[in-house]
């Protein structure tokens, strides 16, 4: 033990303060295991809680606590991809009801019930949150056992201590939370607030049944300001000696690290599961990093897509003409050139539909003279737990249903992005992207794909010549154009450089 603290001696204070986070990591993929269930309480936006999934895999159980509303949105989010997290978007303390809750400025992460003079955190609002304790909260998550506990909730640690202890005494998690010794809510103005407040965690772990440890496998007996994330053991757990062993690793593979735990790369080398972490963490805002988790959903989809399609009456089933790598790219682009929330139209239906859906679009309509393709699209959507509610399928020929679309949308165009991936022969392409221009709104994007049939090439040809139109994206057998004005129709044929010139 000597050893191990000669050598975290040596660490300046900025590497202190980010190898706890890091030593969490270390621990937690030392006691968790496939199946367990884990509880993250003070969430932020979730690197601990991805970290936590992939311990505990598909038949484990996470519960991310995150009363934040700047934070707990994009946590929602990560509930539709993971079936096994659940989210509480409540505060944890010693009490039932409703307390205000201190947004910040800038981090999210230093929201707060309180504010503390040991943290120079400006507060930009408040909001009323909904507080309750996890013995009252335990009851509602549907576990019959909890492995580990992380808590971080800035000042509320000590009381949130205090209304778990039935839990704490039945089912025996192990728990790393971070203290400030320096302040809780009940020690403001007490002469020695350090001791004051070790006092109380001291009195709140023995009537548990808990002992404190450092993250370096030394047991506490006082407040010691070198480790602000501590361990809480059961009695009967030998977690001196684990920690023990541990310790020294753990100094190593961080000083490893060069002194940071956001070093993705680096990271990965030491652990399947730090770089993703990493990464998350270095993002700056709950929807970057909830971009990361989509996009993970999104390469897991396209790397085993669905058979869907059926060219020879059932006999040979297929993905369709939609490749990984061209999904990917429309995804990216419909992400960085349109946003999520996008309402969207194609004609045709297939990978193409569920690519949509994987965006967060605000509606996507499939327009498709096969209903038994819609059935297809929706079994695997369900069981994979995507989203169907802004899907809307219309089983009918394009060249019919589009105007009824464009009738509705008389007075407002209704889309950003339409993919024209129908019928490919005359002169329905050219119907399609009648309506389809005529319902896209100001700066919308058409899609059309299969440009190596003739039919579909001469409307390629016009759009390529075509002022009001630029390219945006080609992907080989498919082309992407903006409408860069607000005319919902094509001019006459004297302003089509492309038929003026050919005829």
């Amino acid at each position: 033990m000597n050893e191990i603290n000669t050598k975290f001696a040596t660490f300046t204070p900025a590497e202190k303060l980010h190898c706890f986070e890091f030593f969490q990591e270390w621990i937690a993929e030392r006691i968790v295991r496939s199946g367990d269930a884990v509880i993250d309480v003070g969430a932020n936006v979730g690197g601990h809680t991805w970290t936590f999934l992939q311990l505990v895999g598909e038949s484990g159980c996470v519960v991310a606590i995150e009363p934040n509303p700047g934070l707990n949105a994009n946590l929602q989010k990560w509930c539709e991809i993971h079936p096994n997290l659940m989210l509480l978007d409540v505060a944890l303390s010693n009490q039932d009801g409703e307390l205000d809750f201190n947004i910040p400025a800038g981090d999210q992460g230093y929201g707060s019930l309180w504010t503390r003079p040991t943290h120079d955190v400006e507060f930009a609002s408040t909001v009323k949150v909904p507080v309750t304790t996890l013995d009252c909260a335990f009851p509602t998550m549907g576990l019959e056992s909890i492995r580990l506990m992380k808590v971080d909730i800035e000042g509320s640690e000590l009381r949130f201590l205090e209304g778990a202890q039935d839990t704490l005494r039945r089912l025996r998690p192990w728990i790393t939370i971070e203290v400030d010794w320096g302040f809780s809510p009940d020690s403001v103005g007490a002469t020695d607030t350090e001791t004051a407040n070790w006092n109380r965690l001291s009195d709140v772990v023995r009537r548990a049944g808990y002992r404190v440890f450092t993250l370096l496998g030394e047991e506490l007996s006082a407040p010691d300001n070198r480790h602000h994330v501590i361990l809480l053991a059961p009695q009967e757990a030998d977690a001196g000696a684990f920690l023990a062993e541990e310790a020294g690793d753990m100094l190593d593979a961080y000083r490893l690290l060069d002194g940071s735990w956001k070093l993705g790369a680096k990271f990965e080398a030491q652990s399947p599961f730090h770089g993703r972490l990493a990464r998350a963490m270095m993002l700056s805002t709950p929807e970057e990093a909830g971009s990361v988790y989509e996009r993970e959903r999104f390469d897991r989809y396209v790397a085993d897509m669905p058979l869907l399609q059926s060219w020879d009456g059932g006999e040979t089933w297929n993905s369709g003409s939609f490749t990984a790598d061209y999904l990917r790219q429309v995804h990216d682009f419909i992400r960085r050139d349109v946003g999520t929330g996008a309402s969207i139209l194609e004609t045709g239906a297939g990978n193409s539909t569920i690519a949509f859906l994987h965006l967060y679009p605000n509606r996507v309509v499939s327009i498709c003279p096969e209903p038994s393709l819609f059935d297809r699209i929706e079994d695997y959507c369900r069981n994979q737990k995507i989203s169907l509610g802004p899907a809307e399928f219309i089983d009918g020929f394009s060249e019919w249903e589009l105007p009824k679309l464009a009738n509705f949308g008389a007075t407002n165009p209704l889309f950003d992005f339409a993919l024209i991936d129908g019928h490919h022969g005359w002169p329905n392409v050219f119907v399609d992207f009648f309506y389809v221009n005529y319902l896209l709104k100001e700066r919308g994007c058409v899609m059309i794909g299969n440009v190596q049939l003739n039919s579909i090439a001469e409307l390629m040809r016009l759009l390529d010549q075509q002022p009001s139109f630029e390219r945006v994206l080609d992907i080989g057998k498919s082309v992407v154009y903006r409408r860069i004005d607000n005319e919902r129709s094509l001019p006459d044929w004297a302003h089509q450089p492309y038929i003026a010139e050919n005829s």
